[in-house]
């Protein structure tokens, strides 16, 4: 099996015309290809031909299928990829019966097959309207989170509260609204492609609205902040202190290979 480690990052480079010389303009991780190379039994559970186990496994993996690749470690949470199967290569004039597939993942991070569920009250310091916690990320590579509270004590709450790293002050983001109902709540996802505040009801996710995002920046948990100071440590400010001191925080994480 091939294309565990790290993707080699692909850079976007200018070149300039009247020297040898380039600029470096930024980089990204491209897609990963994971190569499996696996060989054939036909005594095992056919009794029959090579090719018996080759049609098999030609009509359940050909095609641009959608696979989810699972692997256990002894050094890290047990982890996924999403890919779809690119190429089924069978060596058929070759000594041993072997068939070769790749998965092309376009993302090519692993992330954790059981999310993080964090509670926020349990793991901080409250001193009035004001919540301090620590996230001690263990991943590799930035990732949103999703942050719920608990339902608010009133039929009419109004909210007005600032989240900042307390470690980049000028990293934070603000909300603001009114919660109109004792069993609504607001719902902050800042996770990369679907990152919204809403609120609605606790108990049916499709009936939340969207509401504006008021300023600031989408936080997310970092990992270089997490090598430089152990952990990402987030001041959470509410207009009041009986504004939701209880919330949950979900986030999983990603790695950049195995």
């Amino acid at each position: 099996m091939e294309g565990l480690g790290p993707v080699k990052v692909a850079a976007l480079i200018s070149r300039f015309s009247d020297y040898d010389s380039a600029i470096v303009n930024d980089g990204f991780a491209p897609p990963r290809t994971i190569t499996v190379t696996v060989g054939i039994n036909p005594t095992y559970e056919f009794g029959g031909q090579s090719n018996d186990m080759r049609e098999m496994l030609y009509s359940y993996l050909l095609g641009f299928r959608q696979v989810e690749l699972h692997f256990d470690t002894d050094h890290m949470p047990p982890v996924k990829i999403l890919g779809h199967l690119e190429l089924m290569d069978p060596k058929l004039f070759a000594e041993t019966n072997d068939i070769t597939f790749s998965v092309v993942c376009a993302d090519p991070y692993f992330q954790a097959v059981t999310p993080i569920v964090y509670d926020v009250a349990a793991n901080g310091t409250i001193l009035g309207n004001v919540t301090t916690f620590d996230v001690d990320y263990e991943g590799d590579v930035p990732v949103g989170f999703i942050l719920v509270p608990d339902p608010g004590p009133s039929t009419s709450v109004f909210y007005n509260w600032t989240m900042t790293l307390q470690e980049d002050p000028d990293r934070s983001m603000t909300f603001t609204g009114q919660i109109i109902r004792e069993d609504y709540v607001w719902y902050l996802d800042t996770r990369t492609g679907s990152k919204k505040f809403e609120f609605g009801p606790s108990s049916d996710p499709d009936q939340r609205e969207a509401t504006s995002f008021l300023f600031g920046e989408w936080l997310y948990l970092d990992p270089e902040v997490d090598v430089l100071y152990d952990v990402n440590t987030f001041v959470w400010t509410k207009s009041a202190a009986s504004a939701a001191q209880l919330a949950t925080m979900t986030y999983t994480p990603k790695y950049v290979g195995l």
